[in-house]
């Protein structure tokens, strides 16, 4: 008796996409980037993650390693760092004058175009 949609079975997402990563290539990607990591994350592992960061071309790039965590660095007891990290990344200031930036900085905005936390719900 054959298999109602073919000849295989799906292993599942998580291990499709764990089979095939990084499931972007870096060098594509144009935008400002922070790699965070846990100090014990035993899914992303160090190595992977640095190959993938020096491939980023953009120079608004950060790589911060969070100290006592795992993977679910938001839910981990040291998120507090975690959150400090993103939000030092996204409210980083914008690059000397000559210098290349991925974008300008915006009122109301960090110097990437994100929105600052307190600038939540209100218009800029």
């Amino acid at each position: 008796m054959g298999l109602v949609h073919g000849d295989t079975v799906p292993t599942g997402t998580y291990l499709d996409m764990t089979a095939h990563l990084p499931v972007i290539d870096p060098a594509k990607i144009a935008a400002p980037v922070v790699v965070l990591r846990g100090a014990f994350d035993g899914i992303a592992p160090m190595e992977d993650l640095w190959d993938f960061y020096r491939q980023l071309p953009n120079g608004g790039k950060q790589f911060s390693v969070i100290a006592g965590a795992a993977h679910a660095l938001a839910s981990c007891s040291n998120r507090h760092a975690f959150r400090h990290a993103a939000q030092a990344f996204l409210t980083m200031p914008a690059p000397p004058a000559g210098q290349a930036s991925a974008s300008p900085a915006v009122r109301g905005r960090g110097p990437y175009g994100f929105r600052l936390s307190g600038d939540i719900g209100r218009e800029t």
